[in-house]
């Protein structure tokens, strides 16, 4: 027996008693599969948010033969790292080959990091109210508590202040917007109630005119509406006032109301009042508003003292015009036309649905085609311009 011989071709010879043998043989090899057992595993390290391309992944080769190289489908090229860095949310596939030529495939997805690499996450606030002790006392009061982030921090409140607690404040609903250095923000909101128990009371914003110096009022036609439950309406004041395009040419007073109730829900109301003819003065504007699943119809007298001659009102703009039938059932007519005007009819989305002129003759418009609702009518020329709200 001969041991550790390497591969390649022998001969074994016998000689004796006058003879000679040759045999030859042959020690082979036995190659095992160099690619057996040649796998690939891929992680991936998330990115800090949505739209940033801070993520990675990382690639480990398991069997083979060093050195390896990396393809990757959807980055291009091959490349000798394991790692690729600065990758957007998405899956990546990479083709790992060894020295032998090998090949392995593998795939890792990066996705949003919600936690700690996020720095926006976890920063929240939370809001401590007081509510005031009546309708019209602005004794209520807001705390804010602020949760993660990183100081310092940039406060602003609806009403303009920008300290963590707010007092003083009247009913309503207040919003808060908080940024952290790192320019995360949030925002939340609070409504500031009435801890009065008289339900039907209405917060007056400013003073009523009452006594003497009011010379007259202006009411607005019953308005119907159950959004809110008028029944229970604790918070009523107004908006805003305007005198159409021109202070000085109109003689419609455009508001917006803002109701709320006790469960904290809320509207606006538009109307518009027409300003008597030839009386300037202080005046009560009255909005009328009743809920028909209510026994008792509720005015309410929201506004304080309106001096129509410092609105820029006088005796000389003012003149006496009408509108009727009102509501209307196909034509519109309009009294005491003495020149030309101008007239537009819009719904109160403000688009318009009709133009044209009217004079001393023809001081009609048809509205045969108009579908039943409510509408605003503007009467104008060089000197004047007139609106009335139109019910069809």
């Amino acid at each position: 027996m001969i041991n550790n011989l390497c591969a390649g071709q022998y001969s074994l010879i016998f000689m004796g008693g006058g003879f000679t043998s040759t045999s030859p043989f042959t020690i082979g090899t036995n190659v095992p599969n160099p690619c057996a057992g040649f796998l690939v595993s891929c992680s991936s390290t998330p990115t800090s948010g949505a739209n940033v391309c801070d993520g990675s992944v990382y690639v480990t080769a398991v069997g083979g033969s060093a050195p390896y190289t990396y393809q990757w489908a959807n980055i291009g090229g091959m490349i000798t790292t394991n790692t690729v860095s600065n990758l957007c949310i998405g899956t990546y596939s990479v083709t790992v080959i060894d020295a032998n030529g090998c090949a392995a495939n593998g795939a890792a997805t990066v996705v949003v990091d919600s936690n700690a690499l996020n720095p926006c996450f976890g920063f929240n606030g939370n809001i401590t109210s007081t509510n005031a002790t009546g309708a019209t006392a602005c004794d209520g009061s807001a705390a804010l508590s602020i949760n993660g982030g990183t100081n310092p921090y940039t406060i602003q409140w609806s009403n303009g202040s920008t300290s963590s607690v707010i007092n003083n404040l009247c009913v309503g609903t207040y919003t808060v917007t908080v940024f952290d250095n790192n320019q995360c923000s949030f925002t939340s909101s609070c409504t500031i109630g009435n801890s009065s128990t008289n339900i039907d009371s209405v917060t007056v914003i400013g003073n009523l005119a009452s006594g003497a110096n009011v010379i007259g009022t202006m009411s607005s036609g019953w308005i119907y509406n159950c959004t809110i439950d008028l029944g229970a309406l604790d918070t009523a004041y107004m908006v805003s006032a305007s005198f159409g395009n021109s202070m000085f040419t109109q003689d419609s007073l455009y508001t917006t109301w803002y109701l709320i109730d006790t469960n904290g829900n809320s509207m606006y109301v538009n109307y518009t009042y027409s300003v008597p003819f030839g009386t300037t003065g202080l005046y009560n504007l009255i909005l009328q508003l009743y809920c028909p699943i209510k026994s008792q119809p509720v005015y309410y007298n929201i506004i304080s003292v309106l001096n129509l001659s410092e609105a820029g009102l006088s005796n000389n703009n003012l003149t006496q015009m009408n509108v009727y039938p009102n509501p209307v059932q196909s034509v519109l007519m309009i009294g005491n036309v003495t020149s030309a005007l101008d007239y537009t009819l819009t719904n109160m989305e403000g688009k318009i649905l009709m133009s044209g002129q009217i004079n001393a003759t023809n001081a009609n418009i048809d509205m045969s085609n108009v579908a039943n609702g409510t509408y605003m009518v503007q009467l104008k020329n060089t000197q004047n311009a007139f609106t009335y709200r139109v019910i069809k």
